[in-house]
C-alpha cells in the first residue's frame, strides 16, 4: 500500500511536467501579438517554462520517478546521483529538451542585450517546430506502464566525460540560432555585427572545448588508441563548428553576403547533425538508439528549415561586395567541407535503404580528402601576411629535413608550410593565438599519424615476451567487484614500467568494456588495451602514440584565442 501511495505521489511530477511543457507551446501564441509588451512577456514566460520543464525532468531522474517512461528506460536505482543526472540527456527526449532549452537561452540572451535584434515571430516558428516534434514523437513525460527499471545508463557513458561533454556540445551547437534569426529578421540590412561576434566567440570557445573533451573521453574509454577516429558522430559534431568558424571570420571582415549565407547554412547544418545523431541513423559506438519517429520528425523539420533558407537566399541575399581573397577562401572552404562531411553521413544511410553494400569510409579516405584542404588553409593564412625571404628559406629547409627524416612528401610539405606560417606570424604585427595554435595542432596531427603504431599480443599470467626490444611480463590478473560492475585488472610490466589495463563487466547491461592504461612522457604515450580472455591467455593491444596531449593543448589554446582577438 505504501509503494502504491508513493507511486501516485510521484505521478504528480509527471503531470506537472506535461502541463508545463504544453504551456511553453501555448505561450508561443502571444508572441505573435502586435503589442510589444505582451510579445516580450510571453517570450520570457516561454523561456522560463522550458527551463522549468527541463528542471522537473532532472528532478524525476534524481528521485528515480518510475511513473515516467523516459526515466524507466534510461535510469536505474544503482546508478550514482551524478550519473542519474547525466542520464537525462542519454536518450532522445531529454537531449531534445536540453537542446531546445539551450537554444531558447541563447535567444533570451540576445534579446536582453538588444531587444530589436531578433523578430520573435520567427523564433516562435523555429522553436515551435521542434516542440511539435518533441511532443508528438518523443514526449519526455509520458506515463510508464511498468515500474521495473531498465538496464540504465550505457556503461560507456558512465564516465566524467558524460557530465561535461554533451551539455557543452549542445550549448555550442544551438548558438547558431541567433545569427540565423538575425539575418532572417534584418534581411539585407546587416549592421549589428558586434553582438554576433560576441555570441560566436562564446559559442566557438564552448564548442571547441566540448569537442576536445569528447576526444579525451573516447581516447580513454573506447580503446581506439587514438584521439579521433572519423566516427560518423564525431564528424557530425564538426559541421556546426566549421560553419560557425567561417561565420566568425565573415563577421570580423564585415562581409555581409557571407554573413547571410553562413548564418542560414549554419543553423541548417546544426539541425542536420541533430537529425542524424538524435534519430539514431548513424552506425556508431556512441550513437543514439534508432528511433524512426524522431528521425522522420526531425527530417521533416529540417526540410522545412531548408525551404526557408533557400527562399530567403533567393529573395534577400545581399549583393556581392569587395572581399579579401583569404576571407572568401575561408568561407568557401567552410561550405565545401561541411557539404563533404554531410555527404559522408548521408551516403551510408541512403545505401542501406536500398539494401546496397555498405559504404565503409576509412581514416585513410578522410585523410586523403582533407589533407589538400590543409594546404589551402595554410595558403589562406599566409596570404594575410607579408612573407619574407627568410621565412621562405626556413620553410624550404624544414621541408627538406622533414622529407629526409620521414620519406613522406605530403608530411614534409605540411611541416614546411606550417613552419612558414608560424614564423611569419611570430615576426609580423598580426600575432594571432588561434591561428598559430591551429597550425601547430594540424602539424602535430600529421606527425602523430605518421609515427603512431601498435602491436597485438596474447599473453598468459607469468609469461614473458620480447616486443620491439622490450620485455613484457604479465605478473597478475586481479578480480574486484563494485555495486555496478565486475572488474578484472591485469598487471603488465613493460621494460620496467607497470600498466594496469582492465575489463569491466556490467551484469545489469550484460556488457563488457575495456579500461585502457596510459603512460606519458614529454611527447610519447604508451597505451595498453586489454581486449578479451582467450584460450592462450589474454589478448592485448599496445599502442604507441605521439603528441596527443600537445594536440589537445593546441586545441584549447585555439579556443582561448576566440575570447580576445586582435584585429587582423
Amino acid at each position: 500500500m505504501m509503494n502504491i501511495t508513493v507511486q501516485k505521489e510521484r505521478m504528480v511530477l509527471s503531470e506537472i511536467g506535461q502541463i508545463i511543457l504544453v504551456l511553453s507551446y501555448v505561450l508561443m501564441v502571444p508572441i505573435f501579438s502586435t503589442n510589444e509588451q505582451v510579445k516580450y512577456r510571453a517570450f520570457y514566460a516561454h523561456w522560463a517554462t522550458l527551463i522549468l520543464s527541463l528542471s522537473i525532468l532532472v528532478l524525476a531522474f534524481v528521485i528515480q520517478d518510475l511513473s515516467i517512461d523516459y526515466v524507466v528506460q534510461h535510469s536505474h536505482g544503482q546508478l550514482p546521483f551524478y550519473y542519474r543526472v547525466a542520464a537525462v540527456y542519454a536518450g532522445h527526449s531529454g537531449s531534445l529538451l536540453l537542446f531546445m532549452a539551450a537554444m531558447s537561452t541563447w535567444v533570451f540572451y540576445a534579446v536582453i542585450c538588444h531587444r530589436s535584434l531578433i523578430d520573435l515571430k520567427r523564433y516562435a516558428f523555429v522553436i515551435g517546430g521542434l516542440l511539435t516534434v518533441l511532443l508528438l514523437s518523443s514526449n519526455p513525460f509520458t506515463h510508464s506502464t511498468t515500474v521495473m527499471p531498465s538496464q540504465g545508463l550505457n556503461p560507456l557513458l558512465q564516465d566524467i566525460g558524460m557530465m561535461i561533454h554533451p551539455p557543452m556540445l549542445y550549448l555550442g551547437y544551438v548558438a547558431s540560432i541567433v545569427p540565423f534569426l538575425y539575418v532572417l529578421s534584418c534581411d539585407k540590412s546587416i549592421d549589428n555585427e558586434a553582438l554576433l561576434k560576441r555570441i560566436l566567440s562564446a559559442s566557438l570557445v564552448i564548442l571547441t572545448m566540448a569537442i576536445v573533451l569528447g576526444s579525451w573521453w573516447a581516447y580513454r574509454i573506447l580503446g581506439w588508441g587514438g584521439y579521433w577516429g572519423w566516427d560518423p558522430v564525431e564528424n557530425a559534431s564538426l559541421l556546426p563548428w566549421i560553419m560557425q568558424l567561417g561565420l566568425y571570420h565573415a563577421v570580423i571582415a564585415k562581409q555581409k553576403r557571407w554573413i547571410y549565407i553562413l548564418s542560414l547554412m549554419g543553423f541548417m547544418a546544426t539541425i542536420f547533425s541533430t537529425m542524424m545523431v538524435r534519430g539514431g541513423m548513424l552506425a556508431s559506438v556512441h550513437s543514439f538508439a534508432e528511433s524512426p519517429p524522431v528521425f522522420y520528425g526531425l527530417g521533416a523539420y529540417w526540410l522545412l528549415i531548408m525551404g526557408m533558407v533557400l527562399y530567403h537566399m533567393y529573395r534577400h541575399i545581399p549583393l556581392r561586395s569587395q572581399e579579401a581573397f583569404a576571407i572568401r577562401l575561408n568561407c568557401l572552404l567552410a561550405v565545401g567541407i561541411t557539404l563533404f562531411l554531410s555527404a559522408t553521413l548521408l551516403l551510408p544511410w541512403m545505401l542501406s535503404l536500398f539494401n546496397l553494400p555498405p559504404l565503409v569510409l576509412s581514416e585513410v579516405f578522410f585523410t586523403k580528402v582533407m589533407l589538400p584542404m590543409v594546404f589551402v588553409v595554410f595558403y589562406g593564412l599566409v596570404s594575410y601576411l607579408s612573407v619574407s625571404r627568410t621565412a621562405m628559406g626556413l620553410g624550404v629547409v624544414l621541408m627538406l629535413v622533414a622529407y629526409m627524416l620521414s620519406d613522406h612528401l605530403l608530411l614534409a610539405i605540411a611541416i614546411g608550410a606550417g613552419a612558414l606560417v608560424l614564423y611569419t606570424y611570430y615576426r609580423s604585427k598580426h600575432w594571432n593565438l588561434s591561428h598559430m595554435a591551429f597550425v601547430l595542432m594540424v602539424l602535430l596531427m600529421l606527425i602523430n599519424g605518421h609515427l603512431t603504431s601498435y602491436e597485438d599480443i596474447v599473453i598468459k599470467m607469468g609469461d614473458s615476451l620480447t616486443l620491439m626490444g622490450d620485455t613484457v611480463v604479465m605478473e597478475s590478473v586481479e578480480s574486484t567487484k563494485s555495486p555496478t560492475y565486475l572488474e578484472k585488472k591485469a598487471t603488465l610490466n613493460i621494460a620496467g614500467t607497470y600498466y594496469y589495463p582492465a575489463i569491466r563487466y556490467f551484469p545489469l547491461n550484460d556488457m563488457a568494456i575495456a579500461i585502457s592504461d596510459t603512460r606519458i612522457s614529454w611527447f610519447k604515450e604508451s597505451y595498453v588495451v586489454m581486449s578479451a580472455e582467450v584460450e592462450d591467455g589474454w589478448s592485448m593491444r599496445i599502442y604507441h602514440q605521439y603528441g596527443v596531449r600537445w594536440i589537445w593543448g593546441c586545441a584549447m589554446l585555439m579556443a582561448l584565442g576566440f575570447i580576445k582577438r586582435r584585429k587582423v
